[in-house]
C-alpha cells in the first residue's frame, strides 16, 4: 500500500540522523469503520478491498494515543519500533457479525477492488468502503 511504502524513506532518514526516535506503527484502526457505518446500516452490506477470510489485526485509537503519550513524556520507548494492535485477529465475516449484533440485522460481506474503493473514496469526499 502506497501510504505504508512512503513511510520507509522517512524512517530511514530519522535513523541516519542520529536523533532520538520512537516509531509507532499502528494496525488498522477500528475507528476507520465509522465512515462506512451509515452505509452498512442502510444497505446491510460491508465491503472492503481485502480477502474476507483473511484475519487482520486492528487497534483502537485511544490505545495508540496512550502509547504515543508514553513515547512523548518518558524515555522508556526511545529507539524502539512498536507495531500496535489489539488482541485477536478478525476477518471480515467476524466484523460483519459484530456489526449485525449491534444493528440487530444480517450484514452481508462483499469485496470491492482497490480501484473501486478509490473511485468511491473520491466520490464521497474521503469516505471509504461505501459499496452498496
Amino acid at each position: 500500500m502506497q501510504n505504508h511504502f512512503a513511510k520507509g524513506p522517512v524512517e530511514n532518514a530519522i535513523l541516519e540522523s542520529g536523533m532520538e526516535y520512537t516509531f509507532l506503527q499502528p494496525a488498522i484502526f477500528f475507528q476507520n469503520y465509522a465512515a462506512a457505518w451509515p452505509t452498512v446500516a442502510q444497505t446491510g452490506v460491508f465491503a472492503e478491498p481485502y480477502s474476507a477470510e483473511r484475519p487482520m489485526t486492528r487497534v483502537d485509537n485511544p490505545d495508540v494515543t496512550e502509547v504515543a503519550a508514553v513515547a512523548l513524556m518518558e524515555d522508556r520507548l526511545v529507539y524502539g519500533t512498536f507495531q500496535l494492535c489489539a488482541e485477536g485477529n478478525l476477518n471480515r465475516h467476524d466484523v460483519a457479525s459484530l456489526m449485525a449484533a449491534a444493528l440487530g440485522r444480517k450484514i452481508d460481506v462483499k469485496t470491492l477492488s482497490f480501484r473501486r474503493m478509490g473511485e468511491e473514496n473520491q466520490r464521497n469526499g474521503g469516505r471509504v468502503y461505501t459499496l452498496h
